[in-house]
């Protein structure tokens, strides 16, 4: 019942949303259904997704499992932590740099799965459940900042769609495999398995923002650099005929 009305007001708060999408020429090419802007940032934030699955799946079993009477408190602690960092630091990204943030949230989520695979207490299970609300709360927001700051504003839905794909297929792809690694090796196992691919995608950030850094330098070298010149004469200069 709670989702329902939830769902019902977040509709009717959209409607007092204004249109910022420029005007689009009719007569442009439609972007790509699959946009190349969403595709590197996306399977970042895949590598996070996966965590989160294997996270929503086992949670509640390991803490049965640790002596728990239940995982309230743990999805309790999880959903406090994200709401207040996405409400308090909306803007953290445009503060420190998406990259940055991106950074910082993907160490935290790697580091929080780790706790919670080697610290195998009710205490590890917290301390690792708050650091991984953190890591999981700054880089989704950062992640889509990337994305969608890579493609013209008439792009920016199917760059979106692209990017949000990810989520849907990391949280399938990741709950099926880290059940398959929990079945060989327990919950310890597939926690610290999601932490490895959450470092998968940090690598992945680093990668990607060196190829983004590398392209605006070349874009800058070619704007500052000098037009030809052709038999004494600058290209585009007037030419004096005597």
């Amino acid at each position: 019942m709670f989702s329902a009305l939830a769902s019902g007001l977040a509709a009717m708060l959209g409607t007092k949303v204004s249109e910022t999408r420029p005007p689009i020429d009719p007569h442009s090419a439609s972007p790509p259904l699959i946009h190349p802007a969403g595709l590197i940032p996306g399977a970042i934030l895949g590598s996070i997704i996966c965590g989160l699955a294997g996270f929503d799946s086992f949670v509640p079993l390991y803490a049965l499992q640790l002596g728990l009477s239940g995982s309230g408190a743990i999805f309790l602690l999880f959903s406090g932590i994200v709401l207040t960092i996405r409400s308090v630091g909306a803007r953290l990204p445009d503060r420190l740099g998406h990259h940055n943030v991106a950074r910082v949230g993907l160490v935290s989520t790697a580091a929080g799965l780790v706790l919670i695979s080697a610290w195998g207490t009710t205490a590890g299970l917290f301390a690792g459940t708050a650091i991984f609300a953190i890591g999981h709360a700054l880089s989704f927001p950062a992640l889509m900042s990337l994305a969608v700051s890579a493609a013209p504003p008439a792009e920016r839905s199917a760059v979106i769609g692209t990017f949000t794909a990810w989520f849907d297929l990391a949280f399938g792809s990741g709950a099926i495999g880290l059940g398959i690694v929990a079945s060989a090796f327990g919950y310890r196992g597939s926690f610290a398995t999601a932490a490895l691919i959450a470092a998968a995608g940090f690598l992945l950030l680093l990668f990607y923002g060196r190829r983004q850094a590398a392209s605006a330098s070349a874009e800058e070298d070619s704007d500052e650099a000098p037009e030809p010149v052709l038999a004494g004469r600058k290209l585009g200069s007037p030419t004096n005929i005597p």
